[in-house]
């Protein structure tokens, strides 16, 4: 009997371990969570996009035209188009507009040949010789309508002068980087208002910017080629006018945000 008597002790003893421990991992475990759950509302982050869009007038202009030469001989050849594009250049000079650059953009110098006939064996018969000089003339000016104004001066000048080929005038923003920076704090001031009035809805007082993703696009490619192609038609002697439109440049990036 009293052997009976302490095994039944040692089980009784045992059952009532067994709750004991269990209730106190059971106070444990939602203390343990409760801590968990804390620390992840605590590193709650949320990622947006930031965009700025300005508006900008162009500061510069490119106007490219060619002096196009076609003679019996190279040496002719580059006597001709020399004298002509001195012409040119000289009257273009003469205008005085402050900040104006000349420069040669392409030298070309192509054969011409007749007509090959037909069945035949032989290179055609050299008949001449074009040379074709390019030029680029850089304009600078803050003032649009002035930078209107002068490029139409060059245009018409060097197509009075000698020139026989207008291939491009373009107007553009010379400064891009100070342009870029501009919109780059814009984009994240923009990214940092949503952000915040996102966290105010979830009831948080403020956002702690985490990381800053810039696309790397550097805006849009417009800003430099707002182009004005050549006329179909030869130049009349009429006097060009030209009107410089006002330029989008965009910039985007992506903030990551802790609430």
């Amino acid at each position: 009997m009293k052997r009976m008597g302490l095994v039944t002790a040692v089980i009784l003893g045992g059952m009532l371990l067994v709750p004991w421990w269990s209730s106190k991992a059971n106070q444990q475990e939602p203390a343990q969570a409760a801590g968990k759950a804390g620390a992840a509302i605590g590193s709650r982050t949320i990622k947006l996009p930031g965009i700025a869009v300005l508006q900008t007038e162009p500061d510069a202009a490119n106007v490219v035209f060619s002096v196009v030469t076609v003679v019996d001989s190279v040496a002719s050849a580059r006597a001709t188009s020399a004298a002509a594009i001195a012409k040119v250049m000289n009257a273009v000079m003469a205008l005085k507009i402050p900040q104006l650059i000349i420069t040669t953009q392409e030298l070309d110098l192509n054969i011409l040949r007749a007509e090959q006939v037909p069945g035949g064996h032989e290179h055609p018969k050299i008949t001449g010789y074009q040379l074709i000089h390019t030029l680029r003339v850089n304009i600078e000016n803050r003032n649009l309508d002035q930078l209107a104004k002068q490029t139409a001066q060059v245009v018409d000048t060097a197509l009075m002068t000698g020139g026989n080929a207008l291939n491009e005038v373009s107007f553009f923003k010379k400064d891009l980087l100070s342009l870029r920076r501009e919109a780059l704090e814009k984009a994240v001031q923009n990214a940092v208002e949503n952000a915040t009035s996102l966290a105010k809805g979830a009831g948080a007082e403020k956002v702690e910017i985490v990381e800053i993703v810039s696309d790397g696009n550097g805006g849009s490619s417009d800003i430099r080629y707002n182009r004005l192609f050549p006329p179909t038609k030869e130049f009349d002697g009429e006097l060009t006018s030209l009107k410089p439109s006002m330029e989008t440049y965009a910039e985007q990036v992506e903030v990551t945000f802790r609430f």
